[in-house]
């Protein structure tokens, strides 16, 4: 293992580490509002689904099939968004269900304004794939968490 390829393996792991991380704030969600009950678990299926993509890359990266330029991706920054997700997690049985799909909307734009999935020269097509995948489920996701904000403010007027 180059020192390359070692710096890959831990964007990507911490990359799946943040996956998990929306998936486990959603299912407190879940279990936090019946009544949008599905709604959160079609979302962490998703999010747990988005990890072993993730982890499928970092497979391809040991075994030298798949790479990226390794300064690509800011290991704090995902740290720092990880450290959120699991404050968040924390603060969960506060929430309203308001701020539970506001929360979630906001994970998921972020997601795209941070360039996250953003594909450039060099990436291997391995990563282009998978990128594209997350970027696609992740608009879903905004698409169906803003309807569902919308729906539940309409609720409340």
């Amino acid at each position: 293992m180059t020192i390359q390829n070692g710096k890959q393996l831990i964007v990507l792991g911490k990359m799946a580490e943040l996956e998990t991380a929306v998936s486990l704030l959603y299912e407190a969600y879940a279990a936090l509002f019946p009544d949008y009950s599905q709604f959160w678990s079609d979302l962490v299926d998703e999010e747990k689904q988005h990890a072993v993509w993730v982890q499928e890359l970092r497979s391809r990266v040991e075994k030298g099939t798949a790479y990226f330029n390794d300064n690509r991706f800011n290991i704090l920054a995902i740290q720092n968004y990880i450290n959120y997700l699991q404050d968040e997690l924390e603060k969960a049985k506060g929430r309203t269900l308001l701020n539970a799909l506001s929360i979630a909307k906001y994970n998921e734009e972020s997601m795209i304004e941070q360039k996250y999935f953003n594909i450039v020269e060099g990436d291997s097509d391995e990563l282009k794939q998978t990128l594209r995948k997350l970027a696609n489920a992740t608009q879903s996701h905004i698409t169906r968490v803003r309807e569902a904000l919308d729906s539940y403010k309409k609720t409340l007027q």
